[in-house]
């Protein structure tokens, strides 16, 4: 039974919403049917989260509803597929319930119907103000306001009440704001996407929207003008004026936005920033800690409120952090954060802090932090594996580096889960420490002078800051 399509549901409620699920059921609004349906509950309920690899058998609960009573699997059957619905019905509740904006929507379309036009005023009136209020938290914000304008309209329409066509203009205004909003995400998906796929979609209406919203960038709202200035950098990364206009705005206007498109903006510009520093402009790394001051202080970190942080979103700070000298502030935003991670958080935190005193030049503290990993993931033992070469290096147990050379290359040798591009990288990484390596050793100054040419017109190479410095010496 726990394989049914009624668990799939019950398993995903809290202690507190199974016993809100049980009032729910045994109230007569809700379930006037059958109180049997309330004693399969109160008889399946105590399975809710049911084990892995636990069952309890129809059977078995058709003698606890019908004791003595031969079974019948067609009745069984309806039970189940009425408390099945009862649970789906109970979702909606709970949305509604706890959504102060589709309360207000459903509240307003009853007091239409029920012609009771004061009070349905009234309601729009505060649901509107309340979105106005939350622009963090409501999530579909200008097409809310469209559908409660337009009963309003009806109303006020019928009393004769406008006294010009202004509240037309900005309602109008209003479904532009959220058809431009979501045309936009859809335009900045497809060219994401294009990368991966082969297939070509249309741009629909792409020359059309952009050209409106670059025209009409006054009076088109805060949050989808930050939306349509992302899109240009995904498009077009050449135009590099259109990126400080919209971090300068994000910081001006992302806090009075909704925080999913505020996570979305912030993002599209760290990714910008990121291709353009690896791409060899190392002046925006300053830029891109920028923008994750901006992310910390705001709490947009994910794009849920859940508080977790994804390890690569976690690196790159503290990588963005070692790169501008900010030592003590990465050292605070490690300390303080890395309990959000969502797996792996004491070996990360120790990955971290060997990063972190790798950079000051506490190389031996830096070992010690490394011995403590217990590493699992592809991509983390290639990170700690660069590291620990870096130590050595640094340390000037170039014997170590040797070694650990010789066995980085047997990892990648064959290994078809690494793309070719980042295993280029990683391979040139250790082809350019070994000459680096060997000219250090021999106080070779034009040789690491020649290395260090040569390495500035190589790519991919991973760690390729660290190597160009170690040319300089």
């Amino acid at each position: 039974m726990q394989n049914t399509q009624l668990f799939k549901i019950l398993n995903t409620f809290t202690p507190r919403e199974v016993k809100l699920f049980d009032s729910f059921i045994s109230c007569y609004m809700f379930n006037s049917r059958s109180k049997k349906i309330r004693e399969l509950f109160s008889a399946i309920k105590e399975n809710i989260p049911s084990a892995e690899g636990s069952d309890i058998s129809k059977h078995y609960i058709w003698e606890n509803l019908y004791p003595g009573k031969k079974y019948n699997d067609e009745v069984m059957r309806n039970l189940i597929s009425d408390l099945f619905n009862l649970s789906k019905k109970f979702l909606v509740h709970l949305r509604i319930s706890s959504d102060r904006v589709e309360a207000g929507k459903f509240l307003s379309q009853e007091l239409y119907d029920r012609k009771i036009s004061d009070l349905l005023l009234k309601e729009i009136v505060s649901t509107e103000r309340y979105i106005d209020n939350n622009p963090r938290t409501v999530e579909s914000r200008f097409l809310d306001k469209y559908l409660l304008d337009c009963i309003k309209h009806v109303v006020l329409n019928r009393k004769m009440e406008y006294k010009d066509y202004k509240e037309q203009q900005e309602k109008i205004m209003i479904l532009v704001n959220y058809f431009l909003k979501e045309m936009m995400a859809y335009y900045q998906n497809y060219e994401i996407l294009k990368t991966f796929i082969k297939t070509e979609y249309e741009m629909i209406l792409f020359d059309e929207l952009m050209t409106f919203a670059d025209m009409n960038h006054r009076i088109i709202d805060p949050e989808v003008n930050l939306i349509f200035n992302t899109t240009i950098l995904v498009i077009y990364p050449e135009k590099e004026d259109i990126f400080e206009k919209t971090l300068k705005l994000v910081k001006q206007k992302g806090n009075s936005i909704e925080r999913f498109s505020h996570y979305n903006i912030l993002v599209s510009l760290e990714n910008y920033c990121l291709s353009k520093y690896n791409s060899g402009n190392t002046g925006y790394i300053k830029k891109l800690f920028e923008i994750y001051e901006e992310k910390i202080r705001h709490d947009v970190l994910s794009p849920t409120v859940t508080g977790t942080i994804v390890e690569s979103t976690f690196t790159n700070i503290v990588k963005t952090g070692i790169r501008t000298g900010k030592y003590l502030w990465t050292e605070n935003f490690i300390s303080n954060n890395f309990h959000r991670l969502q797996e792996n958080e004491e070996d990360m935190h120790n990955y971290y802090l060997a990063m972190l005193h790798h950079a000051k030049g506490e190389n031996v503290k830096a070992l010690v932090y490394l011995s403590k990993l217990k590493v699992q993931d592809m991509m983390e033992k290639i990170n700690v594996k660069n590291l620990e070469m870096k130590i050595y290096f640094d340390l000037g147990h170039y014997e170590n580096v040797l070694l650990s050379a010789d066995a980085y290359k047997h990892f990648f040798s064959g290994n078809k889960k690494i793309s070719d591009s980042r295993k280029t990288g990683h391979l040139n990484f250790i082809d350019y420490i070994l000459k680096i390596l060997r000219a250090t050793e021999k106080k070779d100054k034009s040789a690491l002078g020649f290395i260090g040419k040569k390495l500035k017109d190589t790519y991919p190479v991973a760690e390729k800051e660290w190597l160009l410095s170690k040319t300089k010496k």
